[in-house]
């Protein structure tokens, strides 16, 4: 964590609509990793952390908090002096790596609580809405290691998840593998929503009548809705949901 609250810098990113068509759902991805080497300091905990804390610098989206914004739309909030710090837990299983893979990695090998969210966003019992959220899971024997790493959709889509992912995995092969030289610095990262739009083509193929009706017709259902702060919104959509 050393230097991550020196490096950042408030800032306010509003959502575009495109991004509320998606802020009810998460990315709640689970990743396997196996000790092949059986190495005693596979994948330390230490190393982890303190990657994680490294990448969130060029990533300080994710510890911003999730504020309502103008015209229905949320906006994410990063003020320095009050970061939305990650959840990052971990735990042990008593399942070997070898029982997952013989399973072919099915939902019904895995240890129970795995994911420590759901696939919808929803605030925690706190009222607050973690922009990142990791756990850990160290397998028997030291055989490997279940990562679990979930981030709003609304905040990162897909290639961004992966982009902090890699970014996160490059650090932390750099502090274990003193010849790797990572990536870092080399890639800089912008948040603002403008600047995809603004580079847009002006030549689009038009979109499908269907998919503009969905777009543009409102319903007392949607107004009523837009009447609700965002956490409220997301609680709601997530009982429906349920």
């Amino acid at each position: 964590m050393e230097g991550l609250f020196d490096s950042v810098e408030s800032d306010e990113v509003v959502l575009s609509a495109q991004d509320a068509m998606f802020s009810f759902a998460n990315h709640p991805l689970v990743h396997f990793f196996e000790n092949k080497e059986l190495s005693g300091g596979f994948m330390p905990s230490n190393i982890l952390q303190a990657s994680l804390y490294t990448a969130l610098k060029e990533f300080p989206l994710l510890l911003g908090h999730i504020r309502d914004g103008p015209g229905g739309l949320a906006k994410v909030v990063v003020d320095k002096h009050d970061l939305n710090m990650p959840e990052f837990v971990e735990s042990e299983s008593s399942i070997h790596y070898q029982s997952l893979k013989d399973g072919q990695f099915e939902w019904s090998t895995w240890p129970r609580g795995v994911a420590t969210v759901g696939p919808m966003t929803t605030p925690n019992k706190h009222g607050t809405i973690k922009l990142l959220n990791v756990h850990v899971v160290r397998l028997r024997d030291n055989s490997g290691l279940i990562l679990f790493c979930n981030i709003p959709h609304f905040i990162l889509d897909g290639f961004g998840y992966y982009a902090f992912l890699n970014h996160w995995a490059s650090l932390c092969k750099a502090s274990i593998c003193p010849e790797y030289t990572s990536e870092a610095g080399r890639t800089s990262y912008v948040f603002d929503r403008a600047f995809v739009k603004d580079r847009l083509r002006d030549q689009r193929r038009p979109l499908e009548k269907q998919v503009v009706d969905i777009l543009t017709t409102s319903s007392l259902a949607s107004m009523a809705l837009n009447l609700l702060s965002f956490p409220s919104q997301l609680r709601l959509v997530s009982l429906g949901v349920s």
